[in-house]
Protein backbone atom coordinates (compact mmCIF):
# COMPACT_ATOMS: atom_id res chain seq x y z
CA UNK A 1 0.00 0.00 0.00
CA UNK A 2 1.10 3.73 -0.44
CA UNK A 3 2.36 5.74 1.96
CA UNK A 4 0.28 8.05 4.11
CA UNK A 5 0.53 12.11 2.98
CA UNK A 6 -0.13 13.12 6.08
CA UNK A 7 2.07 13.04 8.90
CA UNK A 8 1.35 10.54 11.24
CA UNK A 9 1.20 10.48 15.20
CA UNK A 10 3.44 8.75 17.52
CA UNK A 11 0.94 5.87 18.35
CA UNK A 12 0.61 5.15 14.34
CA UNK A 13 4.08 5.39 14.01
CA UNK A 14 4.68 2.69 16.14
CA UNK A 15 2.19 0.26 14.62
CA UNK A 16 3.22 1.41 11.01
CA UNK A 17 5.76 -0.78 8.43
CA UNK A 18 8.23 1.03 6.42
CA UNK A 19 7.58 -1.44 3.73
CA UNK A 20 9.90 0.63 1.45
CA UNK A 21 12.94 0.88 3.84
CA UNK A 22 12.03 -3.49 4.03
CA UNK A 23 11.83 -3.47 0.23
CA UNK A 24 14.86 -1.89 -0.55
CA UNK A 25 17.02 -3.86 1.55
CA UNK A 26 15.72 -6.85 0.61
CA UNK A 27 16.29 -5.52 -3.12
CA UNK A 28 20.12 -4.94 -1.76
CA UNK A 29 20.69 -8.37 -0.32
CA UNK A 30 18.85 -10.34 -2.87
CA UNK A 31 20.76 -8.53 -5.83
CA UNK A 32 24.43 -9.16 -4.46
CA UNK A 33 22.90 -12.78 -3.73
CA UNK A 34 21.97 -13.06 -7.54
CA UNK A 35 25.38 -11.36 -8.74
CA UNK A 36 27.32 -13.69 -7.01
CA UNK A 37 25.54 -16.90 -8.14
CA UNK A 38 24.89 -15.72 -11.69
CA UNK A 39 29.04 -15.03 -11.88
CA UNK A 40 28.95 -19.03 -10.19
CA UNK A 41 27.20 -20.13 -12.98
CA UNK A 42 29.08 -18.28 -15.60
CA UNK A 43 32.28 -19.77 -14.41
CA UNK A 44 30.92 -23.17 -13.80
CA UNK A 45 29.34 -23.35 -17.46
CA UNK A 46 32.67 -22.63 -18.86
CA UNK A 47 34.50 -25.31 -17.28
CA UNK A 48 31.40 -27.72 -17.80
CA UNK A 49 31.88 -27.12 -21.50
CA UNK A 50 35.23 -27.61 -21.57
CA UNK A 51 36.90 -30.06 -24.42
CA UNK A 52 36.98 -33.04 -21.82
CA UNK A 53 36.50 -32.45 -18.22
CA UNK A 54 37.92 -35.99 -17.45
CA UNK A 55 41.37 -35.96 -18.97
CA UNK A 56 43.31 -34.58 -16.30
CA UNK A 57 47.07 -34.56 -17.09
CA UNK A 58 47.27 -37.46 -13.96
CA UNK A 59 45.21 -39.40 -15.79
CA UNK A 60 46.81 -38.77 -19.25
CA UNK A 61 49.74 -39.79 -17.91
CA UNK A 62 48.38 -43.21 -16.56
CA UNK A 63 46.75 -43.74 -20.17
CA UNK A 64 49.89 -43.25 -21.54
CA UNK A 65 51.69 -45.94 -19.46
CA UNK A 66 49.02 -48.60 -20.20
CA UNK A 67 49.22 -48.09 -23.47
CA UNK A 68 52.99 -48.85 -22.98
CA UNK A 69 52.09 -52.28 -20.92
CA UNK A 70 48.62 -52.82 -21.76
CA UNK A 71 48.65 -56.05 -19.45
CA UNK A 72 49.42 -54.16 -15.91
CA UNK A 73 46.49 -54.93 -14.17
CA UNK A 74 47.11 -52.90 -11.20
CA UNK A 75 47.34 -49.85 -13.45
CA UNK A 76 44.80 -50.65 -14.83
CA UNK A 77 42.70 -50.98 -11.60
CA UNK A 78 44.08 -46.91 -10.57
CA UNK A 79 42.64 -45.80 -13.66
CA UNK A 80 38.91 -46.84 -12.84
CA UNK A 81 39.35 -45.45 -9.46
CA UNK A 82 40.34 -41.99 -10.93
CA UNK A 83 37.69 -42.12 -13.68
CA UNK A 84 34.91 -42.96 -11.10
CA UNK A 85 36.30 -40.30 -8.53
CA UNK A 86 36.15 -37.86 -11.61
CA UNK A 87 33.01 -38.85 -13.08
CA UNK A 88 31.67 -38.37 -9.08
CA UNK A 89 32.94 -34.90 -9.12
CA UNK A 90 31.76 -34.39 -12.77
CA UNK A 91 27.93 -35.29 -11.81
CA UNK A 92 28.24 -32.84 -8.42
CA UNK A 93 28.40 -29.96 -10.49
CA UNK A 94 26.07 -30.81 -12.98
CA UNK A 95 23.97 -31.18 -10.05
CA UNK A 96 24.80 -27.79 -8.57
CA UNK A 97 24.12 -26.37 -12.31
CA UNK A 98 20.84 -27.30 -12.27
CA UNK A 99 20.25 -26.01 -8.53
CA UNK A 100 21.85 -23.27 -8.97
CA UNK A 101 19.62 -22.39 -12.00
CA UNK A 102 16.43 -22.79 -10.24
CA UNK A 103 17.83 -20.69 -7.06
CA UNK A 104 18.90 -18.22 -9.65
CA UNK A 105 15.25 -17.65 -11.02
CA UNK A 106 14.09 -17.23 -7.45
CA UNK A 107 16.31 -14.73 -6.34
CA UNK A 108 16.14 -12.54 -9.27
CA UNK A 109 12.16 -12.69 -8.66
CA UNK A 110 12.53 -11.90 -5.50
CA UNK A 111 14.80 -9.02 -6.37
CA UNK A 112 12.40 -7.45 -8.89
CA UNK A 113 9.58 -8.03 -6.28
CA UNK A 114 11.32 -6.12 -3.84
CA UNK A 115 12.30 -3.08 -6.54
CA UNK A 116 8.33 -3.41 -7.50
CA UNK A 117 7.77 -2.95 -3.09
CA UNK A 118 9.93 -0.14 -2.99
CA UNK A 119 8.90 1.64 -5.94
CA UNK A 120 4.97 1.56 -4.99
CA UNK A 121 5.37 2.74 -1.61
CA UNK A 122 7.79 6.09 -2.50
CA UNK A 123 5.99 8.73 -1.12
CA UNK A 124 3.36 10.74 -2.85
CA UNK A 125 4.13 14.81 -3.94
CA UNK A 126 2.80 17.23 -0.80
CA UNK A 127 -0.28 18.82 -1.44
CA UNK A 128 -1.27 21.13 -2.71
CA UNK A 129 -0.71 18.67 -5.66
CA UNK A 130 1.85 18.22 -8.18
CA UNK A 131 2.65 20.65 -10.67
CA UNK A 132 0.73 19.27 -13.82
CA UNK A 133 4.24 19.48 -15.86
CA UNK A 134 5.95 17.50 -12.93
CA UNK A 135 3.22 14.96 -12.87
CA UNK A 136 3.75 14.51 -16.19
CA UNK A 137 7.36 14.25 -16.28
CA UNK A 138 6.61 11.77 -12.78
CA UNK A 139 4.17 9.37 -15.02
CA UNK A 140 7.02 9.16 -17.79
CA UNK A 141 9.68 8.18 -15.37
CA UNK A 142 7.51 5.59 -13.85
CA UNK A 143 6.61 4.13 -17.57
CA UNK A 144 10.44 4.31 -18.12
CA UNK A 145 11.13 2.28 -15.32
CA UNK A 146 8.84 -0.03 -15.69
CA UNK A 147 9.65 -1.00 -19.22
CA UNK A 148 13.45 -0.94 -17.97
CA UNK A 149 12.88 -3.61 -15.60
CA UNK A 150 10.42 -5.72 -17.61
CA UNK A 151 13.50 -5.63 -20.43
CA UNK A 152 16.50 -6.40 -17.64
CA UNK A 153 13.64 -9.31 -15.83
CA UNK A 154 13.52 -10.33 -20.18
CA UNK A 155 17.26 -10.71 -20.77
CA UNK A 156 18.04 -12.20 -17.81
CA UNK A 157 15.50 -14.88 -18.40
CA UNK A 158 16.76 -15.24 -21.88
CA UNK A 159 20.21 -15.58 -20.35
CA UNK A 160 19.43 -17.77 -17.76
CA UNK A 161 17.89 -20.19 -20.59
CA UNK A 162 20.49 -20.51 -22.96
CA UNK A 163 22.68 -21.09 -20.17
CA UNK A 164 20.85 -24.10 -18.98
CA UNK A 165 20.34 -25.23 -22.57
CA UNK A 166 24.20 -25.21 -23.58
CA UNK A 167 25.55 -27.27 -20.51
CA UNK A 168 26.89 -30.56 -21.27
CA UNK A 169 24.27 -32.97 -19.71
CA UNK A 170 25.78 -36.03 -20.71
CA UNK A 171 29.55 -36.85 -19.16
CA UNK A 172 31.63 -37.93 -21.59
CA UNK A 173 32.16 -41.80 -22.52
CA UNK A 174 33.79 -43.89 -20.06
CA UNK A 175 37.03 -45.53 -21.58
CA UNK A 176 37.78 -49.46 -20.35
CA UNK A 177 41.12 -49.68 -20.13
CA UNK A 178 40.90 -53.01 -21.66
CA UNK A 179 40.24 -51.37 -24.76
CA UNK A 180 43.17 -49.58 -25.52
CA UNK A 181 42.37 -48.42 -28.87
CA UNK A 182 44.89 -48.60 -32.18
CA UNK A 183 48.11 -46.29 -32.37
CA UNK A 184 47.49 -43.78 -35.37
CA UNK A 185 50.79 -44.32 -36.70
CA UNK A 186 52.32 -47.72 -36.28
CA UNK A 187 54.47 -49.33 -33.57
CA UNK A 188 56.23 -52.01 -33.25
CA UNK A 189 55.48 -53.98 -30.59
CA UNK A 190 57.48 -55.74 -28.16
CA UNK A 191 56.90 -59.22 -26.73
CA UNK A 192 55.56 -58.19 -23.69
CA UNK A 193 52.83 -56.71 -25.69
CA UNK A 194 52.36 -59.63 -28.20
CA UNK A 195 52.09 -62.19 -24.66
CA UNK A 196 49.29 -59.55 -23.83
CA UNK A 197 47.32 -60.49 -26.70
CA UNK A 198 46.71 -63.31 -28.20
CA UNK A 199 48.41 -62.26 -31.72
CA UNK A 200 48.78 -65.79 -33.41
CA UNK A 201 48.18 -69.95 -33.53
CA UNK A 202 47.56 -70.64 -29.79
CA UNK A 203 49.27 -67.10 -28.55
CA UNK A 204 52.38 -65.71 -28.74
CA UNK A 205 55.10 -68.54 -28.87
CA UNK A 206 52.09 -70.78 -29.92
CA UNK A 207 52.11 -72.09 -26.10
CA UNK A 208 48.28 -72.02 -25.59
CA UNK A 209 48.81 -71.08 -21.53
CA UNK A 210 46.29 -69.23 -20.46
CA UNK A 211 45.64 -67.67 -17.10
CA UNK A 212 42.32 -65.68 -16.26
CA UNK A 213 39.96 -64.80 -13.47
CA UNK A 214 37.12 -67.51 -14.41
CA UNK A 215 36.15 -69.08 -17.09
CA UNK A 216 33.22 -70.78 -18.17
CA UNK A 217 32.80 -74.41 -16.61
CA UNK A 218 30.20 -75.54 -18.70
CA UNK A 219 28.34 -74.59 -22.23
CA UNK A 220 26.63 -75.41 -25.10
CA UNK A 221 26.19 -73.96 -28.21
CA UNK A 222 22.73 -72.59 -27.23
CA UNK A 223 24.67 -70.68 -24.09
CA UNK A 224 27.37 -68.98 -25.92
CA UNK A 225 27.60 -65.22 -25.15
CA UNK A 226 27.08 -64.60 -28.41
CA UNK A 227 27.59 -66.71 -32.39
CA UNK A 228 28.31 -65.04 -35.85
CA UNK A 229 28.40 -66.94 -38.81
CA UNK A 230 30.47 -65.63 -41.63
CA UNK A 231 30.23 -66.71 -45.69
CA UNK A 232 33.42 -69.17 -45.65
CA UNK A 233 34.55 -72.22 -44.31
CA UNK A 234 38.27 -72.14 -42.85
CA UNK A 235 40.42 -74.55 -40.15
CA UNK A 236 42.34 -71.65 -38.87
CA UNK A 237 41.46 -70.60 -35.27
CA UNK A 238 40.71 -66.99 -34.31
CA UNK A 239 42.89 -64.45 -33.15
CA UNK A 240 42.53 -61.31 -31.07
CA UNK A 241 43.82 -57.56 -30.73
CA UNK A 242 42.20 -55.72 -28.28
CA UNK A 243 38.52 -56.22 -29.01
CA UNK A 244 38.72 -57.51 -32.54
CA UNK A 245 38.64 -60.72 -33.46
CA UNK A 246 40.33 -62.26 -37.05
CA UNK A 247 39.52 -65.49 -39.14
CA UNK A 248 39.72 -66.00 -42.45
CA UNK A 249 37.84 -68.47 -44.76
CA UNK A 250 37.82 -69.41 -48.32
CA UNK A 251 36.70 -71.73 -51.49
CA UNK A 252 39.36 -72.37 -54.91
CA UNK A 253 37.87 -68.91 -55.94
CA UNK A 254 37.29 -66.56 -53.04
CA UNK A 255 39.65 -66.00 -50.17
CA UNK A 256 38.25 -63.81 -47.36
CA UNK A 257 39.43 -61.54 -43.87
CA UNK A 258 36.95 -61.33 -41.40
CA UNK A 259 37.01 -59.19 -38.45
CA UNK A 260 34.45 -59.16 -35.63
CA UNK A 261 33.64 -57.22 -32.31
CA UNK A 262 34.47 -59.57 -29.38
CA UNK A 263 32.30 -57.14 -27.22
CA UNK A 264 28.78 -57.27 -30.16
CA UNK A 265 30.11 -60.47 -31.63
CA UNK A 266 29.31 -58.59 -35.05
CA UNK A 267 31.08 -58.06 -37.84
CA UNK A 268 32.96 -55.17 -38.49
CA UNK A 269 34.10 -55.93 -41.39
CA UNK A 270 35.09 -58.02 -44.12
CA UNK A 271 38.05 -58.29 -47.00
CA UNK A 272 38.37 -60.03 -49.82
CA UNK A 273 41.45 -61.11 -51.03
CA UNK A 274 42.30 -60.58 -54.97
CA UNK A 275 44.60 -59.31 -57.39
CA UNK A 276 47.26 -60.25 -55.57
CA UNK A 277 50.67 -59.99 -57.89
CA UNK A 278 52.05 -63.41 -58.71
CA UNK A 279 48.98 -65.34 -57.77
CA UNK A 280 48.99 -68.65 -59.53
CA UNK A 281 46.04 -69.31 -62.11
CA UNK A 282 45.61 -72.97 -61.01
CA UNK A 283 45.40 -73.34 -57.53
CA UNK A 284 47.91 -76.02 -55.95
CA UNK A 285 46.60 -79.13 -55.05
CA UNK A 286 44.63 -79.45 -51.69
CA UNK A 287 42.94 -82.06 -49.62
CA UNK A 288 39.24 -81.88 -49.02
CA UNK A 289 39.52 -81.98 -45.13
CA UNK A 290 42.68 -79.38 -45.28
CA UNK A 291 40.42 -76.84 -47.31
CA UNK A 292 41.51 -73.60 -48.50
CA UNK A 293 42.07 -71.64 -45.01
CA UNK A 294 43.93 -73.43 -43.03
CA UNK A 295 46.60 -71.49 -41.98
CA UNK A 296 45.93 -69.37 -38.77
CA UNK A 297 46.27 -65.54 -39.09
CA UNK A 298 48.83 -63.20 -37.33
CA UNK A 299 48.47 -59.37 -35.68
CA UNK A 300 50.90 -56.86 -34.62
CA UNK A 301 48.04 -54.40 -33.78
CA UNK A 302 49.12 -52.17 -37.06
CA UNK A 303 47.68 -54.96 -39.77
CA UNK A 304 46.65 -58.47 -39.60
CA UNK A 305 48.23 -60.82 -42.36
CA UNK A 306 46.65 -63.84 -43.38
CA UNK A 307 48.03 -66.67 -45.56
CA UNK A 308 45.92 -69.21 -48.10
CA UNK A 309 45.96 -72.10 -49.87
CA UNK A 310 47.03 -70.86 -53.17
CA UNK A 311 50.21 -68.91 -51.49
CA UNK A 312 48.53 -65.46 -51.86
CA UNK A 313 49.20 -63.36 -49.00
CA UNK A 314 48.05 -60.14 -47.44
CA UNK A 315 48.15 -57.18 -45.20
CA UNK A 316 45.34 -55.32 -43.96
CA UNK A 317 45.18 -52.46 -40.95
CA UNK A 318 42.44 -52.56 -37.99
CA UNK A 319 40.24 -50.94 -40.41
CA UNK A 320 39.95 -53.61 -43.02
CA UNK A 321 42.34 -51.78 -46.06
CA UNK A 322 45.10 -53.43 -47.72
CA UNK A 323 48.59 -52.40 -47.00
CA UNK A 324 50.37 -54.72 -49.06
CA UNK A 325 50.25 -58.24 -51.05
CA UNK A 326 52.62 -60.92 -52.00
CA UNK A 327 52.33 -64.73 -53.86
CA UNK A 328 54.15 -66.37 -50.97
CA UNK A 329 55.30 -69.14 -54.01
CA UNK A 330 53.71 -72.23 -52.66
CA UNK A 331 53.14 -75.22 -55.40
CA UNK A 332 51.66 -77.96 -53.80
CA UNK A 333 52.53 -80.60 -51.28
CA UNK A 334 50.79 -84.00 -50.10
CA UNK A 335 47.67 -82.12 -48.30
CA UNK A 336 48.20 -78.71 -48.75
CA UNK A 337 49.33 -75.66 -47.24
CA UNK A 338 48.57 -75.47 -43.43
CA UNK A 339 51.49 -73.84 -41.49
CA UNK A 340 50.20 -70.51 -39.91
CA UNK A 341 51.89 -67.40 -39.83
CA UNK A 342 53.88 -66.27 -36.96
CA UNK A 343 55.09 -62.93 -35.74
CA UNK A 344 57.98 -61.01 -33.97
CA UNK A 345 59.13 -57.35 -33.49
CA UNK A 346 58.77 -56.08 -37.34
CA UNK A 347 58.47 -59.54 -38.91
CA UNK A 348 55.78 -61.73 -40.26
CA UNK A 349 57.34 -65.92 -40.50
CA UNK A 350 55.90 -67.62 -43.12
CA UNK A 351 57.04 -71.37 -43.27
CA UNK A 352 56.57 -72.99 -46.71
CA UNK A 353 57.18 -76.72 -46.95
CA UNK A 354 56.43 -78.14 -50.31
CA UNK A 355 57.21 -80.98 -52.97
CA UNK A 356 59.84 -79.01 -54.20
CA UNK A 357 61.71 -75.92 -53.55
CA UNK A 358 60.97 -75.51 -49.39
CA UNK A 359 62.17 -72.27 -47.67
CA UNK A 360 61.84 -70.06 -44.30
CA UNK A 361 61.26 -66.28 -44.90
CA UNK A 362 60.78 -63.23 -42.40
CA UNK A 363 58.68 -60.48 -44.10
CA UNK A 364 59.09 -56.85 -43.03
CA UNK A 365 55.98 -56.33 -41.71
CA UNK A 366 55.26 -52.70 -42.64
CA UNK A 367 56.52 -53.04 -46.30
CA UNK A 368 56.02 -56.56 -47.36
CA UNK A 369 59.51 -56.98 -48.53
CA UNK A 370 61.78 -59.97 -47.75
CA UNK A 371 63.64 -59.47 -44.76
CA UNK A 372 65.19 -62.67 -44.84
CA UNK A 373 65.06 -65.92 -46.30
CA UNK A 374 66.49 -69.69 -46.49
CA UNK A 375 65.87 -72.81 -48.50
CA UNK A 376 65.08 -75.51 -46.51
CA UNK A 377 65.53 -79.57 -48.23
CA UNK A 378 62.31 -80.87 -46.86
CA UNK A 379 59.47 -82.44 -49.26
CA UNK A 380 56.49 -81.35 -46.69
CA UNK A 381 55.66 -80.50 -43.49
CA UNK A 382 52.20 -79.08 -42.04
CA UNK A 383 53.65 -77.68 -38.43
CA UNK A 384 53.79 -74.29 -38.08
CA UNK A 385 56.77 -71.64 -37.14
CA UNK A 386 56.84 -71.11 -32.94
CA UNK A 387 59.08 -68.15 -31.63
CA UNK A 388 61.48 -68.58 -28.81
CA UNK A 389 62.11 -65.44 -26.75
CA UNK A 390 64.38 -65.65 -24.12
CA UNK A 391 66.01 -62.07 -23.40
CA UNK A 392 68.35 -61.41 -26.36
CA UNK A 393 67.76 -65.01 -27.57
CA UNK A 394 64.76 -65.03 -30.54
CA UNK A 395 64.84 -68.13 -31.85
CA UNK A 396 62.22 -69.15 -34.61
CA UNK A 397 61.98 -72.80 -34.60
CA UNK A 398 60.61 -75.07 -36.97
CA UNK A 399 59.97 -78.60 -37.50
CA UNK A 400 60.16 -80.70 -41.02
CA UNK A 401 61.38 -84.28 -42.14
CA UNK A 402 64.52 -84.80 -40.74
CA UNK A 403 65.27 -82.08 -39.12
CA UNK A 404 64.01 -79.16 -36.07
CA UNK A 405 65.84 -76.35 -37.38
CA UNK A 406 66.08 -73.02 -35.06
CA UNK A 407 66.83 -69.40 -37.39
CA UNK A 408 68.02 -66.11 -35.67
CA UNK A 409 64.68 -64.33 -35.66
CA UNK A 410 66.34 -61.11 -37.30
CA UNK A 411 68.90 -62.35 -39.50
CA UNK A 412 67.23 -65.72 -40.66
CA UNK A 413 71.15 -67.47 -39.86
CA UNK A 414 70.50 -71.38 -38.80
CA UNK A 415 71.44 -71.54 -35.29
CA UNK A 416 71.11 -74.57 -35.04
CA UNK A 417 69.40 -78.05 -36.36
CA UNK A 418 68.95 -81.63 -35.31
CA UNK A 419 67.80 -84.86 -37.14
CA UNK A 420 65.34 -86.14 -34.82
CA UNK A 421 61.70 -86.89 -37.28
CA UNK A 422 60.60 -88.89 -40.26
CA UNK A 423 56.85 -89.03 -41.73
CA UNK A 424 54.94 -86.26 -41.80
CA UNK A 425 55.48 -83.88 -39.58
CA UNK A 426 52.75 -81.48 -38.13
CA UNK A 427 53.08 -80.80 -34.36
CA UNK A 428 54.31 -77.07 -33.38
CA UNK A 429 57.30 -76.70 -31.01
CA UNK A 430 56.57 -75.23 -27.83
CA UNK A 431 58.46 -74.07 -25.00
CA UNK A 432 58.76 -72.99 -21.44
CA UNK A 433 61.12 -72.03 -18.54
CA UNK A 434 63.89 -71.35 -20.93
CA UNK A 435 63.44 -75.47 -22.89
CA UNK A 436 62.00 -76.21 -26.50
CA UNK A 437 60.08 -79.42 -26.69
CA UNK A 438 59.52 -80.95 -30.02
CA UNK A 439 57.57 -84.01 -30.83
CA UNK A 440 56.18 -85.99 -33.77
CA UNK A 441 54.26 -89.55 -33.79
CA UNK A 442 56.85 -92.35 -34.08
CA UNK A 443 59.82 -90.13 -33.32
CA UNK A 444 61.24 -88.83 -30.47
CA UNK A 445 59.78 -86.38 -28.21
CA UNK A 446 63.11 -84.06 -27.29
CA UNK A 447 64.25 -81.02 -24.84
CA UNK A 448 66.30 -78.74 -26.44
CA UNK A 449 68.46 -75.89 -25.03
CA UNK A 450 68.66 -72.34 -26.75
CA UNK A 451 71.91 -73.24 -28.00
CA UNK A 452 71.02 -76.25 -29.49
CA UNK A 453 71.89 -78.64 -26.76
CA UNK A 454 69.94 -81.89 -26.69
CA UNK A 455 68.75 -82.32 -22.76
CA UNK A 456 66.76 -85.78 -23.03
CA UNK A 457 65.21 -87.50 -25.68
CA UNK A 458 61.79 -90.00 -25.34
CA UNK A 459 61.11 -92.17 -27.97
CA UNK A 460 58.79 -94.48 -25.93
CA UNK A 461 55.11 -93.12 -26.32
CA UNK A 462 51.96 -92.10 -28.09
CA UNK A 463 53.08 -88.47 -29.53
CA UNK A 464 50.80 -86.45 -31.55
CA UNK A 465 50.53 -86.82 -35.23
CA UNK A 466 48.15 -83.34 -35.63
CA UNK A 467 47.87 -81.38 -32.20
CA UNK A 468 50.62 -79.81 -30.66
CA UNK A 469 52.05 -80.21 -27.10
CA UNK A 470 51.49 -78.01 -24.16
CA UNK A 471 53.31 -77.50 -20.76
CA UNK A 472 53.46 -75.64 -17.86
CA UNK A 473 56.81 -76.14 -17.55
CA UNK A 474 57.03 -79.14 -14.67
CA UNK A 475 54.99 -81.83 -17.18
CA UNK A 476 54.05 -81.51 -21.03
CA UNK A 477 50.71 -83.54 -21.78
CA UNK A 478 50.79 -84.42 -25.47
CA UNK A 479 47.39 -85.49 -27.13
CA UNK A 480 47.21 -87.99 -30.27
CA UNK A 481 44.46 -88.28 -32.83
CA UNK A 482 42.77 -90.93 -31.84
CA UNK A 483 42.38 -89.39 -27.64
CA UNK A 484 45.51 -91.02 -26.23
CA UNK A 485 46.66 -88.27 -23.59
CA UNK A 486 50.45 -88.51 -22.28
CA UNK A 487 52.11 -86.76 -19.69
CA UNK A 488 55.78 -86.66 -19.07
CA UNK A 489 57.84 -84.35 -16.49
CA UNK A 490 59.92 -81.44 -18.54
CA UNK A 491 62.86 -82.72 -16.13
CA UNK A 492 64.06 -85.80 -17.59
CA UNK A 493 61.22 -86.91 -20.17
CA UNK A 494 59.77 -89.62 -18.10
CA UNK A 495 56.41 -90.59 -18.47
CA UNK A 496 53.93 -89.69 -15.32
CA UNK A 497 50.51 -91.51 -17.17
CA UNK A 498 49.01 -92.15 -20.11
CA UNK A 499 45.59 -92.45 -20.34
CA UNK A 500 42.64 -92.65 -23.18
CA UNK A 501 39.62 -90.33 -24.08
CA UNK A 502 37.29 -91.32 -26.03
CA UNK A 503 37.10 -89.30 -29.15
CA UNK A 504 38.85 -88.29 -32.31
CA UNK A 505 40.77 -84.69 -31.57
CA UNK A 506 42.33 -82.53 -34.43
CA UNK A 507 42.40 -79.56 -31.78
CA UNK A 508 45.47 -78.71 -29.48
CA UNK A 509 45.31 -78.40 -25.69
CA UNK A 510 44.94 -75.33 -23.80
CA UNK A 511 46.22 -75.12 -20.03
CA UNK A 512 43.76 -72.73 -18.56
CA UNK A 513 44.49 -71.99 -14.85
CA UNK A 514 45.28 -75.16 -13.05
CA UNK A 515 43.31 -77.12 -15.61
CA UNK A 516 43.54 -78.95 -18.77
CA UNK A 517 41.19 -78.19 -21.54
CA UNK A 518 40.59 -80.60 -25.09
CA UNK A 519 37.67 -80.89 -27.40
CA UNK A 520 37.23 -83.46 -29.54
CA UNK A 521 35.83 -83.46 -33.18
CA UNK A 522 32.42 -83.80 -32.08
CA UNK A 523 32.86 -81.39 -29.60
CA UNK A 524 32.68 -83.26 -26.86
CA UNK A 525 34.77 -81.49 -24.09
CA UNK A 526 37.51 -83.14 -21.22
CA UNK A 527 38.45 -80.72 -18.63
CA UNK A 528 41.63 -82.49 -16.59
CA UNK A 529 43.20 -81.43 -13.41
CA UNK A 530 46.69 -79.80 -14.12
CA UNK A 531 48.68 -82.37 -11.95
CA UNK A 532 51.03 -85.20 -11.92
CA UNK A 533 47.65 -87.43 -11.55
CA UNK A 534 44.76 -88.34 -13.81
CA UNK A 535 41.80 -86.72 -12.90
CA UNK A 536 38.78 -86.09 -15.12
CA UNK A 537 37.40 -82.60 -13.14
CA UNK A 538 34.57 -82.81 -15.94
CA UNK A 539 32.87 -84.19 -19.31
CA UNK A 540 30.03 -82.54 -21.14
CA UNK A 541 29.02 -82.38 -24.59
CA UNK A 542 28.98 -78.76 -26.47
CA UNK A 543 27.58 -79.37 -29.49
CA UNK A 544 30.06 -77.50 -30.95
CA UNK A 545 32.00 -79.71 -33.44
CA UNK A 546 35.64 -78.61 -33.37
CA UNK A 547 38.62 -78.69 -35.87
CA UNK A 548 40.42 -75.21 -34.63
CA UNK A 549 41.86 -74.96 -31.31
CA UNK A 550 40.24 -72.42 -28.97
CA UNK A 551 41.12 -68.90 -28.41
CA UNK A 552 40.98 -66.58 -25.08
CA UNK A 553 41.24 -63.13 -24.37
CA UNK A 554 42.08 -61.13 -21.18
CA UNK A 555 38.98 -61.26 -19.00
CA UNK A 556 38.93 -65.49 -19.75
CA UNK A 557 36.24 -65.16 -22.37
CA UNK A 558 36.86 -67.92 -24.85
CA UNK A 559 36.25 -68.36 -28.61
CA UNK A 560 35.73 -71.07 -30.79
CA UNK A 561 35.79 -71.33 -34.62
CA UNK A 562 33.27 -74.18 -36.09
CA UNK A 563 33.48 -74.33 -39.65
CA UNK A 564 31.60 -70.85 -40.44
CA UNK A 565 30.65 -70.55 -37.41
CA UNK A 566 32.33 -68.39 -34.68
CA UNK A 567 30.95 -68.57 -30.83
CA UNK A 568 32.01 -66.50 -27.84
CA UNK A 569 31.76 -68.57 -24.61
CA UNK A 570 31.65 -66.12 -21.61
CA UNK A 571 33.42 -66.17 -18.49
CA UNK A 572 31.64 -67.41 -15.49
Amino acid sequence: MRRPVLPLDEEVKKEWIDWQQVAQKTALVSGIFTLLLFSFLVVNHINLNADDPLQTTQLIAYKQQLAEDSSNEELKETIRDIDSALRIQLFDRYHKQTVGGRVLAVSLAIFFLSLRIAWMNKPLPPEPGPDPHKAQEHRREMRLGRRAVFALILVMCCFTVVLSATVKRDAPNYVDPDAVEEPSEPVIPTWDALLAQWPSFRGAGANAVVNVPKWAQQWTKETARWHEQISLDGLNSPIIWNNKLFVTGAIEAQRYIYCINIKTGKTAWKYRVKDVPLSPSEHPATEDWTGYAAPTAACDGNNVYAVFANGDMVAVNMDGELQWAMNTGFEGNMYGFSASLAIYDAFVYVQVDQAEGSFMMAIDSLSGKVAWEQDRDYAGSWGSPSLFVDGDTALVVTTGNPDVVAYDAKTGDIKWKHELFSGDVAPTPISANGIIYVCNMACPLAAIKPDGTILWKNEDGSWPDTSSPVTDGEHIWLLDAMGTLTCVQCSDGKKVYEESLEGDFVTSPTIVNNELLMISDKGVVYVVDKSPTFKINRTFESGIPMKASPTFDKSGNMYLRSSKDVYCIGAQ
